[in-house]
């Protein structure tokens, strides 16, 4: 397991060299986040002073808990021990070159054609689709998308809830984890329903007010307020 502070050490001559990015946690973020926050994260493991680095293009106005959907990867290149100073050079090679190949050039269009390029086998689920097409108003279009969406959590919320009934004692470990993973795809079923409904209505600014609000709270979750720059949505710039 790697610490933050191995972590700040091990990025440090990236954000010398590029100051357009900030460390927050474990994440390397590219200045300013709006719509779409453009980021590395240097995940932990079970190993002690082991590093996992990935790259993320993450839309910021998606249903709760998590708020966020888009494209990445893990950065192979970049995996190590922290004290092998080889980790650090192939980690701010591979930074160096995800950054002026993929983030510099990122925006909302492009994310379904990123997802693909970050993950070939599976290709971009729904939402990727979808969230662009809500930011720029195309609501019809959007529609189907989340509604896929809404159907993949409802079959997994109750999928979840058959685990949850099976359980002898609500208070064992596993009662529990499964509750809180069930109460986590309520939550995203529940946004979902909600801006599905407002799309089958037109309600743009519904629409508008609620995206703003997920993107809210999509910063301070993952506490980059300090470098968030709210703006209106292309849909409404042309309204």
């Amino acid at each position: 397991m790697s610490t933050a502070a191995q972590v700040a050490e091990i990025v440090q001559p990236f954000l010398e060299g590029h100051s357009d990015f900030v460390l927050v946690g474990r994440s390397v973020v590219m200045k300013p986040v709006g719509h779409l926050m453009r980021s590395f994260f240097v995940d932990r493991c079970s190993i002690k002073g082991y590093v996992q680095p990935s790259w993320f293009v993450a839309t910021m106005f998606g249903p709760p808990p998590k708020h966020r959907g888009g494209a990445g990867a893990r950065l192979v290149r970049g995996v190590g021990y922290v004290d092998d100073p080889q980790t650090q050079v192939r980690l701010l090679e591979e930074m160096e070159l995800i950054t002026s190949e993929i983030l510099r050039n990122a925006d909302m269009d492009g994310l379904p054609a990123l997802s693909w390029k970050a993950e070939p086998i599976f290709g971009p689920g729904p939402m990727t689709f979808g969230m662009p097409l809500l930011a720029k108003g195309a609501f019809a279009e959007a529609a189907p998308y989340l509604a896929q969406a809404l159907a993949r959590v409802d079959a997994a919320v109750e999928l979840r809830e058959a685990a949850v009934r099976k359980h002898r004692s609500p208070d064992s470990r596993p009662a529990r984890l499964d509750a809180y993973t069930l109460g986590r795809q309520r939550e995203a079923q529940q946004g979902l329903r909600t801006i599905c409904g407002l799309l089958s209505v037109g309600d743009t600014s519904a629409i508008a007010a609620l995206l703003h609000s997920w993107e809210a709270a999509a910063v301070k979750l993952h506490k980059v307020e300090h470098i968030w720059q709210p703006s209106p949505f292309p849909f409404e710039l042309a309204s």
